[in-house]
């Protein structure tokens, strides 16, 4: 065959290549090479057909051999490189494209190629740089638009992110790459609607894309439409049956509509997915948490079981021991911002004796107005999500922390894999969760005497520690004037609740059941921003009369204002629940003079508000069992006055305990002092459980 036939051969091949016929194509090709090997074209383009397929080791070999004939030719490098981000393997596609760049030809794609290649190394500003480069030389390329988007939300620069990815969708209506990304900006923009509308948009255009499904499944979450979202994480599942995020996702679905066996399985098959140190494994461990067919010790074994894993995978950095002036202490938190966790964290902050320490904070999280306050208060302020494990334990270093200690847990967004390389010579963990995080390498879990139950030291891999005034301080977030029980004025009682969800177990209702029953012409009122959506209502009606509870004694609400703890201004008695109890719930609805009777449990997560009223003097509103629980809650609903009495006491008795910052940070930074004094090489070494 002459050079002018197989040319004639190659057209129309590349014809059919381009309507989408591949695999005519490909036949053509094929035929092509098999009577002379030498067309460089063929085996460049058979690549990418294999490429398209998602074959991505056989693309591999087919590009090779195309260079092998054309070594430097800088198309067939650039989609080499684009080869080698389909495999995984980003710096080989570093190396791919900078050689098709080296030819001095601007080749747009092999700059977004070079740029996608160092996002994914984590070398995010160098990817942003190339960008920018080229949208200064084509202001209109909507594809350097949509990756920089992408980029800027990996470094969670939200509002940057949307502004780029807007404009790639200015510029092509028509890319579902561009849509999809807009909606999970606008998500963590907090734009739940706008974010769903992309995404419907993005559906329309590519409908078989599994993302669009996982991304829109997790918008429904926080609108509360549980069974929806349900719905996209299977069509995304049954897109991609591999996908480690739609599982987790369904497990997160399942988890808030009370499937516990099923939401484990789900999460337990996104973990093994998603392979060593999975992103999943906290949502694991929280669900197993909150699952009631587990006894404490199964959810301790879970624990236990990921710590080991972790510690087998992350190797310990050398032991340090630092003599500064000041002690430095380090605090990790994904809530370093205007979240309720913060409600514990301000009191500490603000009180450090900055003559004898240092304060450090390493945010896992966008930055907003309170993070800039925080900032504001510290020594050293970092903010961590672009960071990798290993990056971030190397910068705590180089901060020569002291004590880091952990806010999170297992919630969202924790670092606690950066605490297995032990960065710091002391590490503790408190406040954000209240079981083990499962470390041999966290040395002690900070909590009270109330919160540890007889045998409770069993349920930790730390060192069990009691702080002497309780496990945390409160700074409230209003002083809002305390108002009388509705009672007085409604001639009935009202019993609350403004808990997630997912707390509402079947055992937690079924004793509200019972308190129902035992106080005549009483209501309940729940109130939870997600009970606008009628599904989710729905279903909680359903299991509230499942139980006994009459549908005309329940009122849902929905509509929370701008100060919500005016809604406790509506409740005479807090209900509380189990098996995972109250946390900033509690509080807030104590210091607007809502008492929140409680059954003392067996485990850390049932004791906390225990602990409290144990601080405030009121442990005749912990109840040894459930049946003690409805008697209390039955002699309190008839006595209104002492109901008056308590609400305007409440609030001067936290003032006096839980809501001294000073009290409590010196006796944390007493604890700090002592371990650190305590801290030797051998800590260092692994503990076995």
């Amino acid at each position: 065959m002459n050079a002018a036939a197989v040319q004639q051969q190659l057209h129309s091949a590349i014809s059919r290549h381009r309507s989408g016929d591949l695999a005519s194509a490909a036949g053509v090709y094929a035929s092509i090479l098999k009577t002379d090997p030498t067309v460089a074209d063929a085996w460049h383009l058979s690549g990418l057909i294999a490429w398209q397929r998602g074959a991505f080791r056989d693309a591999e070999t087919l590009i090779l051999k195309a260079l092998e004939l054309q070594p430097e030719d800088p198309d067939y490098l650039s989609n080499l490189a684009s080869v080698l981000l389909s495999a995984g393997r980003p710096e080989e596609a570093e190396s791919a494209a900078r050689r098709s760049l080296a030819s001095g030809r601007k080749n747009k794609r092999a700059r977004q190629h070079l740029a996608t290649a160092l996002a994914r190394q984590g070398r995010y500003e160098e990817a942003i740089d190339i960008l920018q480069d080229i949208l200064n030389d084509d202001p209109l390329c909507a594809d350097a638009h949509c990756n920089l988007g992408a980029i800027l939300y990996e470094c969670s620069r939200f509002q940057e992110a949307a502004a780029a990815l807007e404009t790639a969708v200015e510029l092509d209506p028509q890319s579902c790459q561009a849509r999809l990304n807009l909606g999970g900006t606008l998500r963590e923009l907090r734009q739940p609607e706008r974010a769903l509308l992309e995404l419907d948009r993005a559906a329309k255009i590519s409908p078989d894309i599994p993302q669009i499904w996982v991304n829109r499944g997790n918008v429904l979450l926080d609108l509360g439409d549980h069974m929806q979202a349900i719905t996209d994480f299977q069509r995304a599942l049954n897109l991609d049956p591999q996908s480690a995020l739609a599982l987790n996702g369904l497990g997160r679905a399942l988890q808030m509509r009370h499937a516990w066996k099923e939401a484990l399985e789900a999460f337990d098959l996104a973990c093994h997915l998603d392979g060593p140190g999975s992103r999943f494994s906290s949502n694991r461990l929280y669900c197993s948490s909150l699952a009631p067919h587990l006894s404490p010790h199964d959810v301790f074994k879970r624990h236990a079981e990921w710590g080991r894993e972790i510690e087998a995978r992350i190797s310990v950095l050398p032991p340090v021991r630092y003599t500064h002036d000041r002690i430095r202490i380090g605090y990790v938190s994904p809530d370093l911002r205007n979240h309720a966790t913060m409600r514990f964290v301000w009191p500490i902050l603000r009180s450090h004796d900055r003559r004898s320490f240092d304060i450090y904070c390493y945010a896992n999280c966008t930055p907003d107005s309170v993070s800039q306050e925080i900032a504001g208060l510290c020594t050293g302020w970092h903010v961590t999500p672009h960071l990798s494990d290993s990056e971030l334990a190397a910068l705590i270093r180089r901060d020569e922390i002291d004590v880091l200690i952990d806010l999170a847990g297992h919630t969202a967004g924790n670092r606690l894999p950066v605490f297995a390389a032990r960065p710091a010579p002391l590490q503790m963990s408190f406040l954000g969760y209240p079981g083990t995080t499962g470390l041999t390498r966290i040395d002690a879990f900070l909590s009270d005497a109330v919160r540890i139950p007889d045998g409770g030291a069993s349920l930790f891999t730390e060192r069990l520690v009691c702080l002497p005034h309780g496990a945390c301080c409160f700074e409230a977030p209003s002083a809002l004037p305390i108002a009388d029980p509705p009672a007085l004025r409604n001639g009935n009682i009202t019993l609350g609740s403004t808990h997630r969800l997912e707390k509402l177990s079947d055992t937690c209702l079924k004793l509200w059941a019972r308190v129902l029953e035992s106080i005549p012409d009483s209501r309940l009122l729940v109130i939870r921003d997600v009970l606008a959506n009628d599904s989710t209502r729905s279903t909680l009606q359903n299991r509230l009369e499942a139980v006994g509870v009459d549908a005309d004694r329940i009122e849902f609400c929905s509509d929370i204002p701008e100060d919500h703890l005016r809604l406790y201004d509506r409740i005479d008695l807090l209900l509380d629940v189990f098996p995972w109890g109250s946390g900033t719930t509690a509080y807030e609805s104590m210091w607007m003079g809502v008492p929140i009777p409680t059954v003392l449990g067996s485990t850390p997560a049932t004791r906390a508000t225990a602990s409290l009223l144990h601080e405030l003097d009121l442990e005749e509103l912990t109840a040894a069992s459930p049946d003690e629980y409805v008697k209390l809650m039955t002699e309190l609903a008839a006595d209104p006055e002492r109901l008056k009495t308590l609400r305007h006491a409440i609030r001067p008795a936290m003032q006096r305990t839980v809501c001294d910052g000073v009290r409590f940070t010196r006796s944390l930074e007493h604890i700090c002092t002592e371990l650190l004094k305590q801290t030797t090489c051998s800590v260092h070494t692994d503990r076995e459980f």
